[in-house]
């Protein structure tokens, strides 16, 4: 069915520049990553820009952290002035959230990060962020709420480059 949206979900670190990939993300609309899944951040990241222009990027990475971007948020306009931003949790979320602070804020943030196997605490220039309401989504509803995007997500791509 040609009008039917395609959708790709790329396990693990994509074989950048490789034939398999390539041919993917030409007949892709979307492509699903979750770079919590790779090595070499935030190098990757550079990777993956250059697919923007070629189809809809979207990173379960990215998902996981809205809860945490939502609390951050709220901290406005207090967190307009924010310098430090301290990340409990997996590396790509973290420098995704950092990311994001930086690109949304237009300068410099910069991360402190510890590592563990989901996003535990967040503190801004030492100010701990309270947690977000309720249990974490599942990697399934992650997945499920990733399909439900058809276009580009052009703050999670600013996200992104101002990640590394």
């Amino acid at each position: 069915i040609t009008d039917l949206p395609t959708f790709c979900r790329w396990r693990g670190l994509p074989p950048w520049g490789k034939p398999e990939l390539e041919q993917l993300v030409d007949v892709c609309d979307r492509l699903v990553v979750d770079s919590s899944e790779w090595r070499g951040l935030p190098g990757a990241y550079r990777q993956l820009e250059a697919l923007f222009d070629r189809t809809a990027v979207s990173d379960i990475a990215w998902g996981r952290s809205l809860g945490w971007r939502g609390r951050l948020s709220s901290l406005w306009p207090d967190v307009k002035t924010v310098k430090n931003l301290s990340v409990t949790g997996p590396k790509a979320d973290a420098l995704l959230l950092a990311g994001w602070l930086r690109s949304r804020l237009k300068r410099p943030v910069k991360l402190s990060f510890r590592s563990a196997a989901e996003l535990e605490r967040i503190a801004v220039d030492g100010e701990p962020v309270p947690p977000p309401r309720g249990a974490p989504p599942s990697a399934s509803d992650l997945l499920s709420a990733e399909l439900d995007v058809f276009g580009r997500d052009p703050i999670y791509e600013a996200a992104v480059t101002a990640a590394r």
